[in-house]
């Protein structure tokens, strides 16, 4: 065996994806191919793509969540100020550390949540709101909110009850191992739902006043009319 075949085989064996390395934080390398819908310019069949690993169901035996690291991004795509905004340029050898709650404690790590799911809301709504208003709607109001909404109905299934959010039913399994995402989970469903309305209305605003993540069998919620998100001050931002 001469010494490329060793390097490959060494990296092979760095690379294999195994039980133990999904964690929450892990940075793992697949293969993604056409046989997942994929179509690539350059006429190959797969390419090499490194994930984040941010959420795992050992029981089933399914990574959730998982996101795309990009190790080169496109020059030519055209990206909002809002994702941009979300980019970190990183080594691999900053994996998993930078991922990690306790590297930042709790308030600096809960001001990170809230910017990051605040302008992911705002590039969200927009979206959202450019749909409606194309359509002659005023976009000021919950129902023609609902009309456009583009989250897909039909994976949460009220008779579910508390498991009727698929998001619930996974991070309610990691309150024991990481007690902190008990407080977590739910101010991201809020930061999101009240700045998505927010943003998109101009004039409503938003609060949770029951979430399956912390107790009850439905997500329960109120909207009503704010003077400070007319003047175009948000609750999060």
């Amino acid at each position: 065996m001469d010494l490329r075949e060793l390097q490959k085989a060494y990296l092979d064996n760095l690379r294999q994806v195994t039980e133990e390395k999904l964690e929450i934080g892990s940075l793992i390398r697949t293969i993604i191919s056409i046989d997942e819908g994929l179509v690539f310019k350059d006429g190959r069949k797969q390419k090499p793509k490194k994930l984040v690993i941010i959420g795992v169901d050992k029981i089933k035996k399914v990574c959730y969540g998982s996101v795309l690291v990009n190790t080169k991004m496109s020059p030519k795509s055209v990206y909002s100020a809002s994702f941009l905004s979300a980019q970190y340029l990183l080594h691999q050898t900053d994996y998993p550390e930078f991922l990690k709650y306790d590297r930042y404690g709790h308030d600096v790590a809960k001001d990170i949540v809230r910017e990051t799911v605040f302008n992911l809301a705002v590039d969200r709504s927009n979206r959202i709101r450019e749909k409606s208003l194309a359509q002659g709607k005023k976009a000021d109001t919950v129902a023609d909110f609902m009309s456009d909404i583009d989250l897909p109905f039909e994976g949460w299934i009220p008779e579910w009850g508390e498991d009727h959010c698929p998001y619930a039913e996974v991070w309610r399994t990691y309150y024991e191992k990481y007690p902190w995402f008990r407080e977590f989970a739910p101010f991201y469903c809020d930061v999101i739902d009240t700045t998505t309305i927010e943003n998109y209305s101009k004039c409503l605003s938003h609060r949770i006043t029951q979430n399956v993540l912390n107790e009850g069998t439905a997500c329960l919620r109120e909207y009503f009319e704010s003077d400070s998100v007319k003047k175009g001050e948000y609750t999060y931002g």
